[in-house]
């Protein structure tokens, strides 16, 4: 039933019992579904009222969701109690702030501009006296937020009919962009997704050895 919900809403909730002192794998399992079909995540922690601290409640789950689930960021965690009402406030405004997130779309000047500053802070990798570079970045989607970079090497050219450019750019940097671009338009709770793409030049009708 949980499951069958994922494919029906924009943001999760998950509940999970903070006497447990830990995620349960069971709920692991759930909010990694919930971002594997692109929805947004706010987790409650129950129960809390049976606990000495909400403070320690809330920072221990954080830290294990931060570890388990790092492809959504700082996931919002909210500490509560359904039997007295405590926390239950701070809900809603979590999964609103996810919910923008989730709609967020960004202009392709502002991407590009926020890609010059970072290529001044980061340079770009350099592999067999090669430079991989991301060269044009911009917002295909959202729900959740999808991104496209063009990057500047591929091990072919698209310039015969049925032959695909095949991009490269190095995993590493391609998850430091992502780290960046989830850092600088806040986009947590929610999973961010690239699409790598190999810039063609249309005057090049000689495909590169391969």
């Amino acid at each position: 039933s949980a499951i069958r919900s994922l494919r029906y809403c924009n943001v999760v909730v998950l509940l999970i019992d903070g006497t447990l002192g830990k995620v349960p794998r069971q709920d692991l399992a759930l909010a990694t579904q919930a971002l594997n079909e692109g929805r947004g995540l706010v987790v409650a922690v129950n129960k809390c009222d049976d606990i000495p601290s909400f403070e320690l409640a809330q920072e221990g789950v954080a830290a294990t969701l931060a570890q388990q689930l790092p492809q959504a960021g700082d996931i919002p965690v909210g500490a509560m109690s359904g039997l007295t009402g405590k926390g239950t406030e701070t809900l809603l405004p979590a999964v609103c702030r996810v919910y923008d997130s989730w709609t967020r779309r960004v202009t392709t000047n502002m991407l590009n501009r926020w890609l010059e500053a970072f290529h001044r802070v980061y340079p770009p990798p350099t592999k067999n006296g090669k430079i991989y570079r991301v060269k044009f970045i911009t917002q295909v989607k959202t729900r959740p937020p999808t991104y496209c970079l063009f990057v500047n090497r591929s091990l072919s050219a698209a310039a015969t009919p049925g032959v695909k450019a095949r991009p490269q750019l190095p995993a590493n940097y391609r998850k430091s962009i992502e780290s960046a671009l989830r850092t600088e338009f806040d986009l947590h709770g929610v999973p961010l997704r690239t699409i790598v793409r190999a810039q063609i030049n249309p005057y090049n009708t000689k495909l590169p050895q391969t």
